[in-house]
């Protein structure tokens, strides 16, 4: 199931009560303003971190990406359910989509899984990919509106919990976070990476793999590197110092010192300017923009859709519905979608 979306359905049949027993609104006209503002609280920064967690996996890999994200998710789903104030509840919402971009990440992995797969593997890793979402829609609503207020709905079990009764949203909160650490696990042990990381690139066993940088290495330390030895079943490094005689060894280290400051600075100059780039990107056409703005379309549509319902379900001039009835009709529609 795809957890991060989990986190934001399973708010929508509370959301609305979540707000007002905050009492951050003067009037309950006002409410559906800050539920606004809570709901733009997630997807603000996951405008931006997708693409820093997209560029931060191909460096150290999916996987631990995936990982922390897990975490991060965990953690701000808690946040939220035992906030005692509107900011509070901003922050958590904010942690939950600074790491939910890990789904750009979770994409990338079904591509590195099916690369080059001739039974035509992708497309059917992808609708399966797809169908989380569905998923998601039906179990994350029908969690989030019944087990809130659990003293109320659940009193021979929660009656005598402090917990509960002071934080009546905490229970589907904690109860993702749950899942969230459920799903950790099997990523830690069972999911195997197949991303190659380009820090990994360091790391060479071969001469193959030595040889694309041993000119910049040379030119970078002023060394002569010798890997020439055909009885070997391994490159050999052998070091000899080019350092002009007359200088000092203070002299030499310092050269030596500002000749690798300077290529870690061109290092980081090239990298740093990758996202300037993007436009430049032979993929970024019309095509793939006339794609972007329709799903574009589509999710705006889904989430007006999943707020708009969320408010007039709930308010007393509309449908004056409870939270395990909107749960129930969110469900419905996830589960004919």
């Amino acid at each position: 199931m795809n957890f991060f979306f989990f986190l934001d359905t399973i708010t929508i049949p509370f959301i609305y009560f979540l707000v007002r027993d905050l009492h951050v609104a003067e009037k309950e006209s006002d409410i559906g303003i800050y539920v606004g503002i809570l709901g733009s609280a997630y997807y603000g920064p996951l405008l931006f971190s997708s693409i820093i967690w997209g560029y931060l996996s191909d460096l150290i890999g999916r996987k631990p990406i995936l990982l922390l994200g897990l975490i991060g998710s965990a953690i701000s789903s808690m946040v939220l359910g035992l906030s005692s104030s509107f900011e509070m509840a901003v922050l958590g919402r904010m942690l939950a989509g600074l790491f939910a971009a890990n789904s750009t990440v979770a994409k990338g992995m079904l591509g590195d899984l099916t690369e080059g797969d001739p039974t035509y593997a992708r497309p059917k890793a992808f609708s399966l990919y797809g169908m989380t979402f569905g998923f998601a829609n039906i179990i994350g609503p029908l969690a989030g509106g019944y087990l809130t207020n659990p003293v109320i709905r659940f009193p021979t079990i929660f009656d005598s919990s402090i917990l509960f009764n002071q934080f009546p949203y905490a229970l589907p909160c904690l109860f993702s976070s749950f899942l969230c650490i459920i799903c950790w696990i099997i990523v830690y042990f069972f999911l195997h990476d197949q991303s190659i990381p380009t820090l990994s690139l360091l790391k060479f066993s071969s001469l193959s793999e030595y040889e694309p940088i041993e000119d910049e290495i040379s030119s970078t330390l002023n060394l002569s590197i010798d890997t020439k030895d055909e009885n070997a079943s391994s490159p050999k490094m052998k070091y000899y110092s080019n350092f002009p005689q007359q200088q000092p060894p203070s002299q030499q280290l310092h050269n030596s010192s500002s000749s690798i400051s300077s290529s870690l600075s061109s290092f980081y100059t090239q990298n740093s300017s990758w996202i300037f780039s993007f436009y430049n990107h032979p993929l970024v056409n019309s095509s793939t923009l006339i794609a972007i703005s329709a799903y574009f379309i589509f999710a705006f549509l889904t989430l007006f859709y999943h707020t708009t319902f969320s408010l007039w379900s709930a308010s007393p001039i509309g449908l004056h519905f409870t939270s395990d009835s909107i749960a129930t009709c969110v469900s419905i529609i996830g589960f004919v979608k």
